[in-house]
């Protein structure tokens, strides 16, 4: 059983008694650098709801994301096609969900992924975080993945029938000294790695349609 006490000025604004919240899984204990001094959370939205997107847009679903791949699924739209408000997602981001976190639907925001020349969005439900310095932060993606953060965003989930990790949680978290210093040779490594896994992904569509277009004649 675990337990932890918190007196009525150590609660969250707004007195929030939520058990959750307080839960000591939540942070992790190995000395490092706070995830909100390598990233930010980017807010850039697409809301056709409000605008009228101009151009061309691919949009990227959580379950495109799967431990650290990415396959998109869907179909380039035009503007009017996005659907509800999604978010920019920039060449070198990190996305990672923050719905259900023990679906592991972090990835890597690859160039191929823009190889179309198509606007990249994202659901809403993923955390786009952007670098602050010009430096890679591919190597985020294991290290999201790694047990120790995988623990503490399950005890960080709030809400019972769809539970999300909240964004402060996140940014929260220390990214070990040890991971910061391997930082370039583990972002090589899942840059290598995704682009590998998308590049397989598109050979595979355009075998298919090629056959599709000998099936009806137009090869």
């Amino acid at each position: 059983m675990i337990s932890t006490t918190r007196h009525l000025s150590g609660l969250d604004d707004g007195l929030v008694i939520a058990p959750e919240r307080y839960d000591p899984r939540r942070s992790l204990r190995t000395p490092g650098v706070s995830l909100s001094e390598i990233v930010v959370s980017s807010r850039v939205v697409v809301d056709p709801a409000k605008t009228n997107p101009v151009g061309e847009f691919l949009v990227i679903d959580t379950g495109d994301a799967d431990r650290g791949s990415l396959i998109p699924h869907n179909r380039i739209v035009a503007g009017a096609e996005v659907g509800s408000a999604k978010k920019v997602v920039p060449i070198g981001s990190v996305l990672i969900s923050r719905l259900r976190p023990y679906l592991r639907q972090a990835t890597y925001a690859h160039p191929a992924l823009f190889r179309s020349g198509a606007t990249v969005v994202c659901s809403s439900e993923f955390l786009v975080l952007v670098g602050r310095e010009r430096d890679s932060i591919a190597f985020l993606v294991p290290w999201l993945l790694s047990d120790d953060v995988q623990i503490a965003l399950a005890a960080g989930q709030e809400g019972g029938h769809h539970p999300r990790v909240r964004e402060e949680m996140l940014l929260g978290l220390q990214v070990p000294h040890s991971v910061m210093q391997s930082r370039e040779t583990l972002s090589q490594n899942i840059e290598h790695a995704v682009g590998q896994v998308m590049d397989a992904r598109a050979t595979i569509e355009s075998l298919v349609e090629s056959l599709s277009k000998t099936d009806l004649g137009t090869t």
